[in-house]
Order: C-alpha cells, then sequence, then structure tokens
C-alpha cells in the first residue's frame, strides 16, 4: 500500500522544519521526490504574513508544496474542502512515484485524513472509510512546561513585529459582517476582540493577554494530539536515523 509521512504537534514544535528537511534527505539519499501537504487551516490564506511561519519561496521552487496561500481572507476554507484537496493531491502524488509528507497543526484536519472521515457530514455524524494509503506518523519531541512558557516570548515577538498594525491594514479588505479569516486566527482574533471593545490597545497589556491565549490554545492542542493514533518522536537531531530505520526496512515500498 502506498504511503503517507504524517507530521503533526502542537504549534512553534517546527513541523514545517521537519517537513521540508525530511523531503530534502529523502531526495538526497534514496532519490524519492515528495510532495508537503500543509494541514494548517490557517496557512491557506494570504498576506497573514506576521502570524504565519511560511514557507520560504526558495524552498518552494525546490519542493512541490500544497495548500499554502491562496485563500484570500473573505473565502471560508472547510474541513470537507481540505479533504477533498488534501486527497487529490496524495492520488496524484502517488500516481506520479512522489511520497506526500502532510505536516500541520490541525488536529481535525489530521484526524479526519488518517481515519478516512467520509465529506458532507456533520462531525457528530461523522462516518470513516478505510483510507487508500498507509500512515506514517510523526510528532516533534517538546516538553509541555518549556512550551507553554515560549508563548509569551511569541506574543512579544508577533506584537513587536506588527501583528496590531497588519490587522488593521488588512481588515479594511473584509466586509463588516461577512466572514473573514482574521477574526478566526489566533493573533489576529484577539486584536479584533480588543479593538471592537476598547477602541484602542495598550501594548504592554495585549502582550499579556495574547500570551495568556496562546498558552490556552496550545494545551487544548496537546490534549487533542493525545488521543491520535501511536506515533514516532522525532527532532531535528534524529530525523534522519528515524528516516533510515523506515525505508532500510524490507517491508517498506516506496511511494
Amino acid at each position: 500500500m502506498n504511503k503517507v509521512i504524517f507530521i503533526y504537534g502542537p504549534s512553534l514544535t517546527g513541523k514545517t522544519t521537519l517537513a521540508v528537511k525530511i523531503a530534502k534527505y529523502l531526495f538526497g539519499k534514496y532519490d524519492i521526490d515528495s510532495t508537503l501537504v500543509s494541514a494548517d487551516s490557517r496557512k491557506v490564506y494570504k498576506n497573514m504574513n506576521v502570524v504565519q511561519s511560511y514557507i520560504f519561496p526558495s524552498v518552494k521552487e525546490k519542493i512541490d508544496v500544497h495548500l499554502v496561500e491562496f485563500c484570500d481572507l473573505s473565502e471560508e476554507f472547510t474541513l470537507d474542502m481540505f479533504l477533498v484537496s488534501a486527497r487529490e493531491i496524495i492520488k496524484s502524488a502517488h500516481a506520479s512515484g512522489k511520497l506526500p509528507i502532510v505536516f500541520g497543526g490541525n488536529g481535525i484536519y489530521i484526524k479526519a485524513l488518517i481515519e478516512g472521515w467520509v465529506t458532507s457530514e456533520t462531525l457528530s455524524e461523522r462516518t470513516k472509510q478505510t483510507p487508500e494509503f498507509e500512515s506514517i506518523l510523526f510528532s516533534p519531541v517538546f516538553q509541555k512546561e518549556s512550551l507553554l512558557k515560549r508563548m509569551d516570548g511569541w506574543a512579544k515577538h508577533l506584537v513587536k513585529n506588527g501583528l496590531i498594525e497588519e490587522y488593521e491594514k488588512l481588515i479594511k479588505t473584509c466586509a463588516r459582517n461577512g466572514f473573514c479569516a482574521l477574526r478566526t486566527t489566533l493573533g489576529y482574533k484577539q486584536v479584533d476582540e480588543v479593538k471592537n471593545r476598547f477602541r484602542t490597545i495598550d501594548k504592554v497589556k495585549f502582550v499579556k493577554y495574547l500570551a495568556k491565549e496562546l498558552r490556552l490554545f496550545v494545551k487544548k492542542q496537546i490534549k487533542f494530539y493525545a488521543n491520535l493514533p501511536d506515533f514516532a518522536e522525532i527532532t531535528l537531531d534524529n530525523y534522519k536515523d528515524v528516516i533510515d530505520l523506515l525505508f532500510q526496512s524490507k517491508r517498506t515500498k516506496v511511494p
């Protein structure tokens, strides 16, 4: 059965970096071409540069990267849209002899793809079909308390690098009463809430508020991922060894 590598975990654990490094390593050592598929519900949107850790253009030129920066802020991107798109990309990659690497932090997207959720059904009534691929699951190693402490620095980084100013620029492109991805995206969402309530923002107080919101979000991510299938831990130090163990096995056929 064809393989798909999944790299998932909480925010700021290096999933994108690992996906790119694994893709390059597979090509360099095993002559295996990869296709990267983002499973992040926010990375689909254009222009949210402060919050999103986008893949550098130089990487895009060398590796196929899908489901990144193609939606306008006024377009709502749904779970069903992700599943249809991701499955088409995976099927096309396998047909071309490429190995798909799905990476990202949206737990529902990852779970639905791994478990074969059927589209166009409510979340509470989802039925499942056996996926047409074998899932190879990896998660970056992280220390919970250390990761939570990093949220203070991340909140400061976002504000210092223009989160509030970018929100004020981008919100003008959104209809007042229509869907706008800014209002559902961590960081911009908090700016939107504070601006609508107080009109002006005290940046010192806002950093503290944002850090608290980021910690709550990451805690929810950690709890959710704990209920996903067993995965292999992977780091920037050991990823080559992990990949070698996997692809040197006689039982492993690629893609």
